[in-house]
């Protein structure tokens, strides 16, 4: 039984909204007729069968007779549409109104949605760097201001030769090293450190990791950095580390991790002085396989 009666409620909701949606979309004039043609029938309906059941007679001479005869459908159809049109004008203005409340609404959200995107963008370029992605200086250094007070181990990073790969294979090379180193040092570091570049071809990384130094140093030793047009070139960078304790000063720690490197790279540095060692050149990029 209420599996049969389910899909007839069904069929109602559906014949109501289909009537419903109709008389909204109806002009002026339509509504008017209609309103009029049920006010008139539902009037005279009621009118005539309440003479039938008091005993009176619905057709009858004189004026009470043409009265009780043509009252039931005059009246309505004069009082309907006195009624109804300025119901409808005012229906039609608040319609209208919440229309251009809505516009405005929705304008307003679109505006406010650009600017907040707009404000997160910006927010984004003050604190990364445009080339790599990764957090600039000031991003970096802010980040350190609300680290975690735990230990953390704090890695300086610096490209081998980095002016001679500019020089000698070009400055869009040297964007493309850049961009692959800071690619490396995201993928050989934990998901909780940080990584920034906070200088030409200086990037540093501040990982809660302890073996962090030993990771990023065996990760900078050597790596292939592709160039386009089927080249490539092999690309080395110094590594130091210090430790950052709770509540020590960045700055002692950068410092510390600064002279590391800088031993690192001044070995490196001699060591490419010996005969046979040269420095990249455009004629040295390798065809990649």
């Amino acid at each position: 039984m209420a599996g049969r009666e389910r899909p007839d409620n069904v069929r109602v909701g559906r014949l109501t909204t289909s009537v419903v949606g109709s008389y909204r979309n109806a002009t002026l004039s339509q509504r008017l007729l209609l309103i009029t043609f049920l006010s008139v029938t539902g009037s005279a309906a009621f009118c005539y069968a309440g003479y039938v059941l008091v005993g009176l007679p619905v057709i009858s001479s004189g004026v009470g007779g043409m009265v009780a005869l043509w009252a039931p459908l005059v009246t309505p159809a004069v009082v309907a549409p006195t009624i109804m049109v300025p119901l409808e004008r005012a229906n039609r203005r608040a319609r209208l109104l919440l229309d251009q409340v809505e516009q405005a609404r929705a304008t307003l959200a679109a505006e406010v949605l650009d600017r907040q995107r707009a404000q997160e963008r910006l927010e984004y370029e003050v604190h990364h760097d445009h080339l790599t992605g990764v957090l600039n200086r000031r991003g970096f250094f802010e980040a350190c201001q609300s680290r975690p007070d735990v230990p953390m181990t704090l890695c300086t990073v610096d490209v081998d030769q980095f002016k001679a790969i500019n020089d000698g294979l070009g400055h869009m090379a040297g964007d493309v090293v850049l961009c692959a180193l800071a690619e490396a040092l995201q993928s050989c570091v934990g998901r909780d450190a940080w990584v920034a570049r906070i200088g030409g071809d200086e990037f540093v990384v501040l990982d809660p990791d302890p073996s962090a130094g030993r990771v990023v140093a065996q990760c900078m030793a050597r790596w292939q950095v592709a160039l386009g047009n089927g080249t490539s070139c092999w690309v080395s960078a110094s590594v130091g580390s210090s430790f950052l304790d709770a509540g020590q000063s960045i700055d002692e720690a950068l410092s510390a991790a600064d002279r590391a490197m800088f031993r690192q790279k001044r070995a490196r540095a001699s060591d490419r002085d010996l005969p046979g060692v040269a420095v990249p050149r455009l004629a040295d990029a390798e065809v990649a396989t």
